[in-house]
This record gives C-alpha cells, structure tokens and sequence, in this order.
C-alpha cells in the first residue's frame, strides 16, 4: 500500500510541479530573466530523496537544479542583477567560480555597460569590457553606448586617425609639445 501511495505521490509532482512551477514560485508566474530567490531556492532545498519523495523525484529535481546552474554558469547577470545590467564581481585574487554560491559569498556589483566609466562595453574585471579611466594617453574619456569616447589627450599626446592617444613620432621630453596637440 506504501509503494502505491508513494508512486501515486510521485507521479503527481512529476506531471502537477513540472519544471516550469518549480521555477514559478509561489506567484504562480515564470520569470523568464531570472531571480536570485528561485535559485537560491532552488538550491538551497534539500533531497527529495531524504524528504520522502523518492528516487525518480530526487532526479528530477537533480535535473532541474542541474539545469539552472548550467543556465547560471553561461549568464550569471540574468540571476544577479536587473535587465541590461552585468554582474561585476568584486576586486580580488581571483574571478568567482561560475556557481551561485561563489558569487554570492566574493559579492559583486551591478553595473551599466552602456555608461559605466569603469566597465564600459561589459564587466572590465572578467574582460568583457574596458576601464575608460585607463585609457593610455587619455586625460578625459566617457562611456558612450558601451565604447569609451576620449575626449581630451594628455599633454605629449595627440590624437591619431582612429581617436586615440598617442605620442607623435620623435617626440622627446625636451621637444615642444606639438602645435596641434588638445587643449587643456
């Protein structure tokens, strides 16, 4: 009677929770971006083996965290942070590895790539975008849409044909500084 009892119970989440309500939540809707609840929900939940619900309940739901780790591995960003936000992790030795729970425990930012200074085009730390603060030669850079837009050069530095800030051939330090060289 037991078997029963457990097979009909398993059948039933298999066919009523499908993957689709294990990701809805209690709201009953699928977020199609993403939550950082659902998957530390979805994470953090214990064997359905342990809990009673049996071997082909625990594998499914093996798969489905499977699933969402993979999905969290290609994009971290779309579980993170807001749309067309990139997920920066925070200054140290090394990038978090490509799981949740590394991320959430090294911590990161959210971040604009279209106009963040310091992660112009993408997260400059993973090297998917530039640091405009840096560019060489540059005394005034911006991040317009994503590229860092130099504004001005450094003294010693002009301008080549692509925009960027380069020392004119046979420039020393005792030369004048060249006639067409930025104002400042």
């Amino acid at each position: 009677m037991s078997r029963i009892l457990g097979l009909t119970l398993t059948l039933v989440y298999i066919f009523l929770l499908s993957p689709f309500a294990v990701l809805a939540g209690s709201t009953g809707q699928h977020d199609t971006h993403g939550s950082l609840a659902e998957l530390s929900k979805a994470l953090a939940s214990p064997d359905e083996a342990s809990a009673g619900w049996g071997t082909l309940a625990a594998r499914v739901r093996r798969r489905q965290q499977e699933a969402l780790e993979e999905k969290f591995a290609q994009d971290p960003s779309a579980f993170l942070c807001p749309p067309r936000s990139v997920a920066c992790p925070l200054a140290g030795d090394t990038l978090p590895p490509p799981r949740f729970d590394a991320w959430t425990k090294t911590g990161y930012e959210c971040v604009d790539p279209l106009q963040e200074l310091g992660n112009c085009g993408g997260c400059a730390r993973t090297g998917n975008g530039t640091n405009c603060a840096s560019v060489h030669g540059a005394y005034g850079a911006t991040c317009v849409n994503g590229a860092c837009v130099v504004r001005q050069c450094k003294s010693g530095y002009t301008f080549d044909f692509e925009g960027h800030c380069v020392r004119p051939s046979g420039y020393t330090r005792r030369d004048p500084i060249p006639a067409i060289r930025p104002v400042e």
